[in-house]
């Protein structure tokens, strides 16, 4: 059971007043805040464990390098993957994205198409609208349904013997709707088509497990899961990454380099060029123990019933339309109101302390296929209780007030 009033004293940074008010912060999508215990991690290894990593024979980089592997089999058991060497650390998800685009583009020829939905974060758009660009495929948008609920008939209509990849995000981080990853999965594979899932919303409010869910891909970032910013994640198949090709080529990557050519070094290294943020990887360990120690289905349960009651405290407010309203919901609730700049909303629910977010939060096609401007999000953490769903439902009612 999550005992919010507890875990919120973990966090440092909820002590702080915003306009003499109390923080309520309901911006999780789009960063989440830090536990004490990760900036704990993150003090502890710059002051007694920091040098870099994999190379070093000396006992500052024999610690650091141990950091590291520790926290990347701490990703392997968060994702209940085989190995280890399954886990490839990057920037974020974003760059992950890039990696497997690059890395996946020998499968894809002139003709050929990638599905993706209507529902996808920018980073999930761009990449493989670049790859259909350079190979002549076509790039094919599955709707959802008029709640924001997966598509299942759109789905089966849209995959046929012509893809080659299949994208989508585990949450929306507008909708947020879960995408059933195995009846995806399924799908998919019929056709010998890769599933690449975005868990950037999934990871931090689910109990993830990639060998169950029959994708070839899985990525997520470190800052959405209490971690450090400046780290994320792929996990990829063995197979799939023994045929990839590294997007980023430096030192750490190779095994040796001549005048003639280099070769790479083995998995997953070959994926790591450069210098990772050493105390950043390892801070981002703790930050998935402290929510498995939690635990992830407790997590769960105990947002979407902050959700459930968002949605109630409002869904009665003249002209408010709520984007998505799925049964599945996990995270976020986004919505707008008729005849209210929901800017104005953001910026008048700051002078009562609540940080929310407005705009399209790099879901440009989704607010479209809605015919929305702008969306304002609330999400949920660990860390926010009922008090603070219902102090944020009777400002906005007040802000509402005040702007009509």
């Amino acid at each position: 059971m999550i005992e919010p009033e507890r875990i919120k004293s973990e966090f440092p940074i909820l002590k702080a007043k915003v306009n003499n008010k109390p923080l309520v912060y309901l911006d999780s999508a789009a960063s989440a805040q830090k536990p004490q215990d990760v900036l704990d991690a993150l003090h502890r290894s710059y002051t007694t464990a920091y040098s870099n990593v994999h190379s070093g024979l000396h006992e500052m980089s024999m610690k650091a390098t141990e950091n590291i592997e520790k926290t990347r089999a701490t990703v392997a058991k968060f994702l209940n993957a085989k190995s280890p060497n399954e886990i490839i650390f990057n920037s974020g998800a974003t760059m992950g994205l890039n990696q497997i685009s690059w890395g996946m583009a020998h499968r894809v020829e002139e003709g050929d198409n990638i599905v993706i939905t209507v529902a996808e974060h920018n980073a999930n758009v761009i990449c493989w609208q670049r790859l259909c660009e350079v190979k002549g495929a076509t790039l094919k948008f599955v709707p959802v349904k008029d709640n924001g609920a997966f598509n299942f008939e759109a789905f089966s209509e849209a995959i046929d013997e012509r893809t080659k990849i299949v994208a989508f995000p585990h949450v929306s981080n507008v909708l947020g709707t879960v995408f059933p990853i195995l009846e995806i999965s399924l799908m998919a594979r019929k056709v010998g088509a890769i599933v690449v899932v975005d868990g950037c919303q999934g990871a931090v409010h689910t109990a993830i497990d990639v060998q169950l869910y029959g994708c070839d891909f899985y990525v997520f970032s470190s800052h959405k899961c209490y971690g450090p910013s400046g780290v994320g994640v792929i996990w990829g198949k063995m197979e799939l990454l023994e045929e990839m090709d590294p997007l980023l080529v430096g030192g750490g990557m190779v095994k040796e380099v001549t005048q003639q050519g280099s070769e790479w070094t083995d998995i997953p290294f070959r994926f790591e060029a450069g210098t990772p943020p050493i105390a950043e990887t390892a801070a981002f360990g703790t930050a998935l123990e402290f929510m498995m120690r939690h635990g992830m289905h407790a997590i769960d349960k105990h947002e979407r019933k902050l959700l459930a009651q968002a949605r109630e405290s409002i869904i009665d407010i003249e002209g408010l339309h709520i984007l998505g309203d799925a049964p599945t919901k996990s995270g976020v609730l986004s919505f707008y109101i008729d005849g209210v700049n929901m800017v104005d909303v953001t910026e008048m629910l700051n002078t009562y302390g609540i940080a929310v977010r407005t705009g399209k939060h790099c879901a440009h096609i989704l607010h479209e296929y809605f015919g929305v401007e702008t969306s304002t999000r609330l999400s949920v953490a660990i860390h926010n209780d009922s008090k603070e769903i219902e102090y944020f439902a009777d400002c906005l009612k007040k802000v509402i007030k005040i702007l009509k």
